[in-house]
């Protein structure tokens, strides 16, 4: 029986130290503290929650090759289709997921503008705030000094994604639009490069989103690096010494049983 345990614990050590060693990493979740009315310390949507309004970002996946994100926002009161709209005489879109570590900016377009493709990740050198998308229009309130879209240079990275859209209700959409208005899931899945996933996974990198170009509403958060690798090689080695440990242990109280037994029963 000794015998028999003492190959369970090596085995079992070794089957561990072949296993892949990789950072299990929680899901990071970003909500808007101000939620829709009644709201405990008042609402800071500027104009209709039904048209701007952003309750969470919720990243379900992150890995070095696919992202996947879902952001629960209000859009043009349910407008599916994510497509542009106008408002008091100003022509409005969806913001832009936009990530930011130190100079580096990147953004992942919910719909199509100018050189910028939906579900795709960009790298830009610029990023534009709502009074330059809108053009700087009077009359109007919104805050004009918040960044909604990436621009200047912009350079794809990895495959192009995509992005799908539901209504947050359950309800199927219907020409385009949630049939009682409201809430929506954008589903956003892109693919990330070496670099941007290096930013990703060891730094703290902020995200910013706007419900729509005129920034009504905004949400800011930072997604948490991955645990450092090392942490869990050094787990790995620490059950290899436990192993051995336990088989030394093994092996000199299988050898002080033997001792004990006569030489003539040994025999025998």
């Amino acid at each position: 029986m000794k015998l028999v345990k003492l190959w369970s614990v090596s085995a079992t050590v070794g089957m561990l130290s072949l296993l892949p060693v990789t950072a299990a990493r929680a899901v990071p979740t970003i909500t808007d503290p101000y939620l829709q009315p009644p709201c405990p310390s008042g609402c800071d949507v500027i104009g209709a929650n039904a048209d701007f309004d952003i309750e969470k970002i919720v990243f379900t996946s992150l890995t070095s090759s696919s992202i996947t994100v879902q952001i629960y926002t209000n859009y043009h009161s349910g407008a599916a289709d994510l497509a542009p709209w106008s408002d008091s005489g100003v022509t409005l879109n969806i913001g832009d997921l936009m990530f930011q570590e130190g100079s580096d900016q990147y953004v992942v377009p919910l719909h199509d503008h100018g050189p910028f493709q939906a579900g795709q990740l960009y790298s830009v050198t610029e990023l534009l705030t709502a009074q330059t998308v809108l053009g700087n229009p009077s009359g109007v309130n919104y805050r004009n000094g918040e960044y909604v879209w990436g621009g200047g240079t912009s350079t794809p990275i990895g495959a192009p994604g995509s992005v799908s859209v539901a209504c947050a209700n359950g309800e199927a959409v219907v020409g385009g639009q949630c049939p009682s208005g409201g809430e929506l899931i954008v589903t956003a899945t892109f693919n990330p490069d070496s670099t941007f996933w290096n930013e990703l996974s060891t730094q703290e990198m902020s995200l910013d989103f706007a419900a729509a170009t005129c920034a009504n509403d905004v949400i800011t958060g930072f997604v948490d690096p991955v645990p450092a690798p090392a942490t869990f090689f050094l787990l790995g080695g620490g059950l290899i010494g436990m192993g051995a440990r336990a088989r030394r242990k093994e092996v000199s109280r299988f050898r002080s049983s033997l001792a004990k037994i006569p030489p003539a029963r040994r025999r025998a």
